[in-house]
């Protein structure tokens, strides 16, 4: 009888601790909580690690620090159990922003990098890429991106490693290697205006065109 109660009040603790859902602020040993993304990475510091879990969430009103924000992923087929991190909004990694790391997000709106160097994001979903003025080392690796729209801007020193690209994408300074292009003709794939300085670099890739006409 006291062992069914022990269990019964254990399936209470994991069932109970499963609706509170929060999210963790990791640095060293120390733990933080935190009720949105907007103020866990308000409360962390550089080098701290942000722990979201299955929802939706608002992209915080400044991301200027070095982080690591980890979810549980975008794939519902894979994620059946835990559910899956939602982003929606814009957002924006910004100068102070190098060397952070993302993964396991599903990026509704879009995710933009300005001059930064060494993000590492890995295994993520991305509905927009906006990238100006990069440094090098940037990496995307595994994910889904929707679209790199032309804004424009130069020094978009990034590469794309085994991913899938769904529509457009600006070519100029990126390394794509080992990656999808779905709908290449979709958009701007290489950017003919900027002549000799687009320095795209692809190998290995497979581009898909829809010659609907």
């Amino acid at each position: 009888m006291k062992k069914t109660l022990f269990i019964l009040c254990l399936l209470s603790s994991v069932v109970a601790l499963a609706q509170i859902n929060p999210i963790i602020v990791q640095n060293g040993n120390t733990l933080r909580y935190a009720s949105s993304l907007d103020s866990a990475v308000i409360i962390a510091t550089g080098g701290d690690t942000i722990y979201l879990p299955a929802g939706v969430f608002a992209a915080p009103t400044t991301f200027n620090k070095k982080l690591a924000i980890l979810g549980v992923g975008y794939r519902t087929d894979s994620s059946r159990y835990s559910g899956t991190t939602i982003i929606t909004g814009n957002l924006t990694i910004g100068t102070s922003g190098s060397n952070s790391f993302l993964t396991g997000l599903n990026i509704v709106d879009q995710l933009t990098l300005s001059s930064v160097s060494g993000v590492n994001i890995a295994n993520c979903k991305i509905q927009g890429l906006q990238v100006h003025l990069l440094n090098a080392n940037n990496l995307l690796r595994e994910c889904i991106i929707g679209t790199i729209p032309y804004y424009g801007s130069f020094w978009q020193r990034y590469t794309i490693q085994n991913s899938i690209i769904e529509n457009s994408i600006d070519l100029y300074y990126v390394t794509v290697v080992n990656s999808i292009f779905l709908n290449a003709n979709s958009g701007l794939l290489f950017s003919s205006s900027r002549g000799t300085r687009s320095q795209a670099y692809l190998t290995n890739n497979i581009i898909l065109l829809n010659n609907s006409n």
